[in-house]
């Protein structure tokens, strides 16, 4: 659309390919040659249309019309949202500070050393599962939800056999040595996501270690969702347990918290995260949008197709930790002031060690000498 914003008498259309400029008063003729192209052509099962109101025919809404209200709204962002949303029919991208540049995360990563941070009180873990491959994050949570990024792998396999299941075993078992002087510490609780990639393989895998806390979950992106849910929901065909995430209120904390460079909610990076996990974390952006006549906003990928593993795992790791908050009565801060208090390591250990399947425990492999209320760790 093309006009004069100190003059508007007309509002022109201007042609992509000849660059002649259409009048409102020939759409009747521009509309008959149009025909519609489906972005999805395999699914027959349901039709949806998206039009702009650039569209509309000759006597209903003109292109001046639209020139005209952009220029009324374009200083203010609320008004030109709704323009956005209702003349051109577009998500309107939020620009309050929740896109965040991965470069300069990438300049506050910081060497652990050979041990586990000193403010790491817990271990948790998120899983997300694709096609040929695995990604988990394991996170140490510290007082006031201070974040570590502590691991980050990609374990490549074939979901539907049992032999890369027992690589996350392997993974899940590990126990990490921590700079104070207190017991290795494993994972507390780990999510995997049954959403989207092998379903019944993902939740027949969580179930059979529902006593270690592996939970299988599913994110809901709808409003007013809790991170974590009071109670289970059923999978409609094997009846056991799958949680449901509000995941959009989980990214709202998480990327908030971005912002923090220390104390409460601040995240740390090791040296280890190369350019593209910033990526991943950070190619979700906020868009609003009207539905049902009611304004909404949600997380979605910046762009069609771009990579958002990293941020997954965080969002079900950080689930796993709300788990523990809401299920067990876990208490963070109780802990991390009891882990405070322990020296600091003096005796050289190394930093992961591995834990066999034939030595797995009988009781929960995660049992240390600090105790929260409610929960053995």
């Amino acid at each position: 659309m093309i006009f004069d914003s100190k003059n508007l008498t007309e509002a022109c259309y201007k042609c992509e390919s000849c660059g002649d400029l259409w009048h409102d008063w020939q759409k009747d003729d521009i509309l008959r040659r149009g025909h519609w192209i489906a972005k999805k052509p395999y699914n027959t099962k349901v039709a949806s249309f998206h039009l702009s109101s650039l569209y509309s025919p000759h006597g209903w809404v003109s292109w001046t019309d639209i020139a005209r209200e952009f220029l009324e709204v374009k200083d203010d962002p609320s008004r030109l949202q709704v323009w956005t949303n209702t003349k051109l029919a577009e998500t309107w991208e939020d620009m309050a500070g929740e896109q965040i540049d991965p470069t300069n995360l990438m300049l506050r990563r910081e060497r652990f050393g050979d041990y586990l941070p000193e403010g790491v009180a817990i271990l948790t873990a998120g899983v997300d599962v694709q096609d040929n491959r695995l990604e988990v994050e394991v996170v140490g949570w510290g007082r006031a939800e201070e974040s570590w990024s502590i691991d980050y792998l990609v374990l490549y396999g074939d979901p539907s056999t049992p032999e890369l299941w027992a690589e996350l075993d392997a993974v899940l078992m590990r126990r990490y040595t921590h700079s104070k002087d207190i017991a290795d510490l494993g994972i507390l609780a780990c999510c995997v996501d049954s959403g989207g990639h092998y379903t019944d393989h993902v939740i027949n895998y969580c179930f059979a270690r529902a006593h270690y806390r592996v939970f299988a979950i599913k994110g809901d992106g709808g409003h007013g969702k809790p991170i974590w849910p009071a109670t289970a929901s059923k999978n409609w065909k094997s009846k056991k347990p799958v949680y449901v995430l509000g995941v959009n209120d989980a990214k709202d904390t998480l990327m908030r918290r971005l912002h923090n460079t220390e104390g409460a909610g601040c995240w740390h990076f090791p040296m280890e995260r190369d350019h593209e996990w910033f990526d991943q974390l950070t190619n979700e952006v906020v868009r609003k949008k009207f539905y049902q006549g009611r304004l909404i906003r949600e997380w979605r990928p910046r762009k069609e197709g771009a990579r958002t593993e990293a941020l997954d795992c965080r969002v079900y790791a950080y689930a796993a930790l709300r788990a523990l908050v809401r299920n067990y009565r876990f208490n963070l801060d109780y802990t991390a002031e009891q882990i405070a208090t322990a020296n600091v390591r003096t005796t050289p250990k190394p930093a992961v060690r591995q834990v066999q399947a034939e030595q797995r425990p009988t009781t929960a492999p995660h049992s240390r000498r600090v105790r929260s209320k409610g929960i053995d760790l």
